[in-house]
């Protein structure tokens, strides 16, 4: 079963942001899923 999810998340805390990453990239490959594509916009 295939699934795609779409988010968009506000980063408040640029220090936090690496740790988010890892966490949900680890995720996703534990489960078999990938990132088809990312995006960052800067401010």
């Amino acid at each position: 079963m295939s699934a795609c999810i779409i988010g968009r998340i506000t980063i408040t805390g640029p220090q936090d942001c690496a740790a988010y990453a890892e966490q949900t990239v680890a995720l996703a490959e534990r489960f078999g899923g990938r990132f088809r594509s990312r995006a960052a916009r800067k401010r």
